[in-house]
């Protein structure tokens, strides 16, 4: 339960990384705002952002970072095959946890002897293996030579570029947030300012979707680094939503009198 947007901008030369602070821990069931951003570092070009599982990224992401450190300027493509890898891998290994190793079967053991077993069994299994969701969906954010790159990583471990699209969403809200840039007619050249609020204002949709949270934090990633938009800025892009708002609420009544006033 959550909102994460990451946005192109600035004639495809920057790109803009949002989200709430919600988080959703599942055992025991509990949902609240948490004081840390979800924006986390990957490299100094590079941001991560995840939805599902609150606790399972922290491994994952520490182990991404460790095999980063054997390259000296890594592209996104290359920070997207690693965070894959590792996905892949973590999800066998909860898959393993859950599913297998109180049976005393790995994966990589099971199928040989799959036979060995009752069919209803083995073909029962096979089922919870092939729909095993690892619950965690990451978006990835960031620069590189070649320009800016969104990428979302699934469930069970593939990848998808949005660069083409110049914007994404993940999260319970996605779908909030993404009709916003539509409604926009977004493209990827948007001056920074413009971006920045047609961002903060698809984050505001998504408010509107269960779980996503009202705090709100905002980077701006480039060639040179990574920019944490100030509390201050996330007031003044709240004040002119909120005047935004008023007008659309005026526009609105004036709509309905033309509707009230139809000569039928």
């Amino acid at each position: 339960m959550t909102v994460c947007i990451a946005t192109v901008c600035e004639n495809n030369s920057l790109v803009i990384a949002a989200s709430d602070r919600m988080i959703t821990i599942e055992i025991p069931p509990i949902e609240f705002e948490h004081g840390i951003p979800k924006i986390e570092e990957i490299s100094k070009t590079c941001v991560a952002l995840t939805s599902g599982s609150a606790l399972k990224y922290v491994d994952l992401f520490r182990e991404v970072k460790e095999k980063l450190t054997r390259l000296t300027t890594p592209s996104i493509p290359e920070i997207v095959e690693k965070m894959t890898e590792c996905y892949i891998e973590q999800r066998k290994k909860k898959l393993e946890e859950e599913l297998l190793k109180s049976r005393g079967f790995t994966l990589d053991s099971f199928y040989p002897n799959v036979r060995n077993l009752p069919p209803e069994i083995g073909i029962t299994i096979d089922a919870q293996i092939q729909n095993y969701d690892h619950d965690l969906t990451i978006l990835l954010a960031g620069t590189d030579e070649k320009g800016p790159h969104i990428y979302q990583i699934i469930n069970p471990g593939t990848s998808a570029n949005f660069d083409s699209i110049g914007y994404g969403a993940i999260g319970s809200g996605w779908h909030h947030a993404v009709y916003c840039f539509i409604a926009n007619n977004y493209i990827n050249r948007v001056p920074t300012k413009e971006a920045l609020y047609i961002t903060y204002e698809a984050k505001k949709h998504a408010e509107s979707a269960p779980g996503v949270g009202k705090a709100t934090d905002i980077c701006i990633i480039g060639e040179k680094g990574i920019k944490i938009l100030s509390e201050n800025v996330i007031q003044e892009l709240e004040k002119i939503y909120q005047e935004k708002m008023k007008l659309h609420t005026s526009r609105t009544e004036t709509i309905q009198n033309l509707i009230d006033a139809l000569p039928i």
